[in-house]
């Protein structure tokens, strides 16, 4: 999309326009760290305080609405050497200006099934410059994934049937 002025003359045979194009979407990505990966199964993220929509043909801050909304994406397990992260990656308008928090929700699901809700707060690492300039929010809080419990009875993967009892019944055919 331009965003530039530009007058098209009124002549005859063909004519070239000149402009920059420039997106009106930015890509974001959230990097989390965790222990225990090796139970970690899915995951989906909400995060508020984002605009909803954004008008093409509008000056850059003119075309976004005052509409809040909140996003929703799935999340995945990366391994580097710096550890093992929870990531996932959104596209958003941008920040609502009328919203002074953004906040972060994670749900989890584990290997045994469990659902695990992680909550934060992250305005502050949304506006840091080298967050701006690499659209990255690395966020050094730790989520721990937990062994399934061995409780026993437990599931398909971990069958236990008592002994049977013998029961004879007649049938009359």
């Amino acid at each position: 999309m331009s965003r530039e002025d530009v007058e098209v003359l009124n002549i005859t045979g063909e004519q070239v326009i000149e402009a920059t194009a420039e997106s009106i979407i930015e890509t974001w990505q959230i990097r989390i760290k965790m222990s225990n990966a090796r139970y970690f199964a899915s995951a989906k993220s909400l995060l508020t305080g984002q605009i909803a929509s954004n008008r093409i043909g509008y000056p850059k801050e003119e075309g976004k609405t005052d509409t809040d909304v909140i996003l929703m994406f799935d999340m995945g397990s990366e391994f580097t050497e710096e550890g093992e992260w929870i990531v996932g990656t959104f596209n958003t308008f941008g920040k609502n200006p009328h919203r002074e928090s953004l906040l972060l929700t994670i749900i989890i699901k584990t290997q045994s099934g469990e659902t695990i809700e992680w909550h934060r707060d992250i305005t502050g690492e949304f506006f840091t410059e080298q967050a701006r300039e690499t659209q990255v929010i690395e966020l050094e809080d730790v989520i721990d994934i937990p062994a399934p419990s061995q409780t026993g009875g437990g599931g398909g993967f971990q069958p236990q049937v008592d002994d049977w009892d013998e029961e004879n019944i007649p049938i009359n055919i």
